[in-house]
């Protein structure tokens, strides 16, 4: 059966009765899912990366839409982008924020398209932040994997997606592998199979 994602359908507008109605619409005309991802979109814009929570307003009751999916035998994966740091997040004004990138001439490395700074995860709390973050979203809502986004990778022909970046191809390697570490840490503490 075809796996579904927000994006293409709805890019960042997203809400909790949106993914209903469309599932229901396809479903009348005879499709039937095997997974949903939830792109972004689901968290609070004013607050968009960083603290991780659904927008109340959009998403009144993330956890009872992930009930509802599985009720008709449709998995569901959350998007996240764990490295990235939105200025108005509240991991922003944390202890976290001394373990924010920083690189050519002193300045914090973005994330070109958001504007977005980002942790540094070969930091031990940085780890701890992103194991209990995946724990809490694991447990709190029953998503069966994740669609992990903007994992600082530099592709090699191209200049970097990151300004201010001068952080070497070991070290970027070691602090994906840190991440997807923490991040299996977390699911696996919850739930068993969890999908990345």
């Amino acid at each position: 059966r075809p796996e579904i994602n927000t994006w293409r359908a709805f890019e960042e507008n997203i809400s909790q009765q949106g993914i209903m109605d469309f599932v229901e619409q396809w479903e009348a005309h005879g499709f039937r899912f095997s997974s949903f991802t939830i792109d972004d979109g689901w968290t609070p814009r004013e607050r968009p990366l960083g603290d991780w929570h659904p927008d109340e307003r959009r998403f009144p009751d993330l956890r009872g839409l992930v009930d509802w999916l599985h009720g008709k035998d449709i998995r569901v994966r959350l998007w996240i982008a764990p490295l990235l740091v939105s200025e108005r997040a509240k991991t922003a004004q944390s202890p976290l924020a001394a373990n924010l990138l920083v690189g050519e001439g002193n300045e914090r490395i973005r994330q070109i398209g958001r504007h977005a700074m980002l942790l540094d995860a070969r930091a031990k709390e940085v780890q701890r932040h992103i194991t209990t973050t995946f724990e809490r979203l694991t447990r709190d809502y029953d998503v069966d994997g994740y669609k992990v986004d903007f994992c600082f990778v530099k592709e090699t022909d191209r200049p970097s997606g990151y300004l201010h970046d001068n952080i070497g191809d070991k070290e970027r390697a070691r602090m994906q592998r840190e991440m997807f570490l923490a991040i299996r840490a977390g699911c696996d503490s919850v739930k068993a199979g969890v999908r990345l």
